[in-house]
């Protein structure tokens, strides 16, 4: 029984406390022990005082896993048993046998590995005299044998870790790790592949090699097969991304994160960030930012803002740049503004940490609205849908006024197609988002910001009242051109009726039943003019945008083709282009011979023409430098003649339409004003002879000529804005206007003599 309990005790508990641990029982004991247990009790008085602690306990540990490894052997069990006490004392060569795995082998080696480092490095603070009076007998008690108990004296006087433990490990912690590599044990599960591919990472963690890691590792995974950091940074931010599987590109975001959140993502540095270390953190968000594209094209909306938050701000803005193209294109109105909102919630918790600025939202719609007036793809249609994104969010609505007044603007440059986008914009986009009449919002806006529930807290109530003003403006500028549109067409088809048909009677009744829808349009679109509506666009001179450097004006411009053009450009789906690299450069040619003639004799003006930059093919970009007031004024004039198609000297171009315009504000106001009143003019003019032609004999409308030359309410005269083709074109309106008015009286006095001649 007393060789039983002994062994159990020394089985069950093979660590230095169980020495000192049987010592106390004994100094406590109301229990007899037996003798061979307590003849240990100086040996753990020993290990318990630290002069062996460490070394004589991982000695009595390989005792235990020899012993009870080779009656293992024997008996066909116990090898678990046995790597127990084997791993304790660094016994490799008892370890083994039970791995089952990589992961098992690669442990076993660096954990022997790495005990026996810590062991010759700390050595042993035992007494090399001896101090273990009465200690032999239970050091050969336990080994079993003399010999063995000498070796353990030896232990406990310094000689650890032995020779056949040391010999047995290879020489360096590397080396440790390569041969576990070769030991060609199978992987913990998966392929092939898969393990080989988690064995170097697992093997560059433990080794420290962060950066091969991450510039070798991550990148060959994220291209699949190709090594080249660039072309991961330099990858396509839109269309066709990395083929790389869905579950390892979610690994290797997540390796990314863990990697800033456990510190590892580190070189050795000098007190500042070095081109390496930049190198590794540009890698590791471009990693998680091709993830988040993923998710994007996977339709897992709502997981994006809580990768994107993990971003460095410029890929995170240029991130939702892609994210809310796609949600335009694919989604509806209420699943953009839930999109914006989870965001706008999820980037308010992680507001301060990382670069996560208070707003963050805010910031991103507004430099992603701002940088869709540079996209041509989708035309001035994508423009107007992008403006919802500034609607979403109370603090930007007032950046919305403004963005939709800019884009007004340039709409009022851009033909046909800018038209259509321009109703879309104010009759659908914009209530659609702000999920009140546009109407509304105004009389909130112009009443002073909505009394605080509305409203941008960077603008003054003034400012929003005045962007609410020309929004107005606009609103009513472009239901006249819808209006129009839609009377035109409706005219066209009952004077055709009218030709084609048989009875005189019926096409008289339609001719006076247009008339009376004609005549409401008239009327109001004289009002616009007398009213000086687009007057309300800026509330200086031209002159107030120049101060200090030279104003600069940038306008990027294509062909207008009028109804020849494409449907889709007509419908404002796209912007037209320059049919050839010929007609590009014929129209360049004559632009820059027309403006460079004209600049050189002007003081301070500087005309460059040239080819549209990269993403922009297929159009010309005008671009000038006024140093002074009376250079703008002309460079004005000149680009509103060349926008005309009336720019004298510039031989083989025609009507232009305007895609971009990057200049002061005045100075874009004063090019709509040049472009707007002539329309709204000969608009009218077309009107007046329409009604005049159906029969109507009235004055509506008869003072236009006035208006235009100055007086009878106009605002100063409005010629200035006009071309002599547009005025020869007025005059032609004005003079069959006239004519046929002065028919109608004959026709009306004739009548009324002939009823006169009856009674």
């Amino acid at each position: 029984m007393d060789s039983v309990l002994s062994t159990c005790c020394l089985r069950l508990f093979p660590l230095g406390r169980l020495l000192s641990g049987v010592a106390r029982v004994a100094t406590l004991s109301a229990v007899q022990l037996p003798s061979r247990v307590l003849d240990l009790h100086p040996l753990g008085l020993q290990v318990e005082g630290g002069a062996v602690l460490r070394a004589l306990w991982r000695w009595s540990c390989l005792q235990l896993a020899e012993r009870v490894g080779a009656g293992a052997e024997q008996a066909g069990g116990g090898l678990h048993e046995a790597a127990i006490y084997a791993a304790l004392a660094s016994h490799l060569a008892r370890v083994l046998p039970v791995c089952t795995s990589w992961e098992d082998v690669c442990w076993a080696y660096l954990r022997c590995w790495l005990d026996l480092a810590v062991d010759a490095r700390l050595g042993s603070d035992a007494d090399p005299e001896g101090a273990l009076p009465g200690c032999e007998a239970a050091l050969a008690e336990l080994a079993g044998g003399a010999e063995v108990a000498g070796e353990g004296l030896d232990v406990a006087k310094g000689v650890w870790p032995l020779d056949r433990l040391r010999a047995a490990l290879p020489p360096s912690f590397e080396a440790a790790l390569e041969a576990a590599d070769s030991a060609g044990a199978p992987g913990g599960g998966g392929s092939a592949a898969s393990g080989q591919r988690f064995r170097g990472l697992q093997s560059a963690l433990i080794l420290d090699q962060v950066e091969a890691l991450v510039r070798g590792t991550l990148v060959n995974w994220v291209l699949q097969g190709s090594s080249s950091q660039a072309a991961l940074l330099e990858s396509p931010t839109r269309g066709a991304q990395p083929s790389c599987p869905p579950g390892l590109m979610r690994f290797a975001a997540h390796l990314a994160l863990s990697l800033w959140a456990l510190d590892i993502a580190r070189v050795p540095q000098d007190g500042r960030p070095s081109a390496a270390y930049e190198d590794i953190h540009d890698v590791l968000h471009k990693v998680v930012q091709v993830y988040v594209i993923h998710l994007i094209d996977s339709g897992a909306h709502d997981l994006v803002p809580l990768y994107a938050c993990h971003l460095r701000a410029g890929l995170r803005h240029m991130t939702y740049q892609i994210f809310f193209e796609q949600l335009v294109a694919q989604s509806s109105m209420e699943a953009c503004r839930q999109a914006y909102r989870l965001a706008d919630t999820w980037f308010d918790f992680w507001q301060g940490r990382g670069d996560v600025a208070p707003q963050e939202m805010a910031t991103i719609a507004t430099k992603a609205v701002g940088r869709s007036r540079y996209e041509v793809v989708g035309g001035p249609q994508q423009r107007a849908r992008f403006a919802r994104w500034l609607c979403f969010g109370q603090s930007t609505l007032g950046e919305a006024l403004r963005h939709a007044n800019l884009l007004c603007r340039e709409f009022a440059l851009g033909g046909s197609g800018g038209i259509a986008a321009a109703s879309s914009l104010l009759s659908r986009q914009l209530p659609a988002a702000l999920g009140v009449p546009l109407e509304e919002l105004l009389l909130a806006m112009e009443a002073g910001g909505g009394g605080g529930e509305v409203g941008s807290a960077q603008q003054g109530e003034d400012e929003l009242a005045a962007q609410a003003a020309e929004l107005r403006s606009w609103a009513l500028y472009y239901e006249y051109e819808v209006e129009f549109g839609a009377w035109q067409d409706l005219y066209s088809d009952t004077m055709q009726g009218a030709q084609a048909g048989d009875d005189p009677r019926t096409a008289l009744e339609e001719s006076a039943a247009l008339a009376k829808r004609t005549l409401p349009l008239l009327t109001a679109m004289m009002s616009y003019l007398h009213q000086g509506w687009l007057e309300s666009l800026v509330t200086g001179g031209v002159a107030a945008a120049v101060g200090g450097p030279p104003a600069e004006v940038v306008l990027a411009v294509g062909p207008e083709r009028g109804p020849l053009a494409e449907a889709e450009v007509q419908g404002g789906d796209a912007f037209p282009t320059f049919p050839s690299a010929e007609a590009l450069e014929g129209a360049a040619r004559g632009l820059r011979a027309a403006l460079g003639a004209i600049a050189a004799t002007q003081e301070g003006l500087q005309f460059v023409v040239a080819p549209g930059p990269e993403g922009m093919e297929g159009l010309l970009t005008v671009a000038a430098k006024c140093g002074g007031p009376s250079a703008l004024d002309a460079c004005i004039v000149l680009l509103a003649l060349a926008v005309k198609g009336c720019l004298q000297g510039a031989e083989g171009v025609g009507p232009l339409v305007v895609v971009n315009v990057d200049a002061p504000p005045t100075v874009t106001a004063a090019l709509c004003r040049c472009m707007c009143y002539p329309r709204v003019v000969l608009k009218c003019g077309a009107l007046r002879e329409a009604l005049a032609f159906m029969g109507h004999s009235g004055t509506e409308g008869d003072e236009l000529a006035e208006v235009v030359a100055g007086g009878a309410g106009g605002a100063g005269g409005l010629a200035m804005y006009f071309s002599q083709p547009e005025l020869q074109e007025l005059l032609q309106f004005e003079r069959a206007a006239t004519v046929l008015q002065m028919r109608n009286a004959e026709e009306a006095e004739r009548a009324q003599q002939a009823d006169s001649q009856e009674q």
